[in-house]
C-alpha cells in the first residue's frame, strides 16, 4: 500500500522530492530484502524473474523519455527561483541572526529588500529549516532542532526488531 500511495503521489504531482522518495524506499526494500529469506527463494528463480526485471527497467526509461518530452519535470527554473529566496534567506538570517523578522514576515520582509520582482514571486523559501531561522532566528532554529532530536529519540526507543522495514523507511523519511 505504501508503494501505491508514493507511486500514485509522483504520478499526480511530478514531484522530484516523490520520485526521490520512491527510488531511496524501493533501494531500502531491496537491501531489507537481500538479508530476508524471501530473497533466497528468488534467487532459486533468476531465471523466470530475469525477463520481468528488464521488462520493468525497459518500461521505467521509457516513462522517463515520456515524462522528460512532455513535462518540465526536469527542468531547472524551478532550482533557479529557489536559489533567488534562499539568498533572500540568508539576508535575512545575516541581518537578524538572534531574533529572526518575526512569524509570516518573510515574504513581506523579501518585498521590501527586492522591489523588483513581480507579484508572484514573493513567496517564503521553499525550505521548512531556512524559513523558521528567517523568521525565528537562532532560538527559533534551536528549539526545532531540539524538538526534532528528541522525535527521532523517542522514535528509536519504539521502533523494535520485529520491524526492521519500518526502520530503514524511517532512516529514508529523515
Amino acid at each position: 500500500l505504501a508503494w501505491f500511495v508514493t507511486g500514485l503521489v509522483f504520478w499526480l504531482t511530478f514531484s522530484r522530492a516523490a520520485f526521490l522518495g520512491l527510488f531511496l524506499g524501493l533501494i531500502t526494500c531491496f537491501i531489507w530484502m537481500r538479508n530476508n529469506h524471501f530473497l533466497k527463494s528468488i534467487k532459486n528463480n533468476i531465471r523466470k524473474s530475469f525477463p520481468a526485471v528488464v521488462g520493468i527497467i525497459f518500461a521505467f526509461l521509457i516513462l522517463i523519455l515520456f515524462i522528460s518530452k512532455y513535462t518540465s519535470i526536469f527542468s531547472s527554473q524551478s532550482l533557479d527561483e529557489r536559489n533567488l529566496y534562499q539568498g533572500v534567506s540568508h539576508e535575512i538570517i545575516l541581518s537578524h541572526p538572534i531574533r529572526g523578522v518575526g512569524i509570516g514576515q518573510f515574504v513581506i520582509n523579501e518585498y521590501y529588500r527586492h522591489l523588483n520582482l513581480e507579484s508572484w514571486q514573493y513567496q517564503p523559501v521553499h525550505n521548512v529549516y531556512l524559513l523558521i531561522f528567517s523568521e525565528l532566528g537562532l532560538v527559533g532554529i534551536t528549539l526545532l532542532l531540539i524538538l526534532s532530536v528528541s522525535l527521532f529519540l523517542i522514535m528509536l526507543q519504539d521502533i523494535e526488531q520485529d520491524y526492521t522495514l519500518t526502520y530503514y523507511m524511517f532512516y529514508c523519511i529523515i
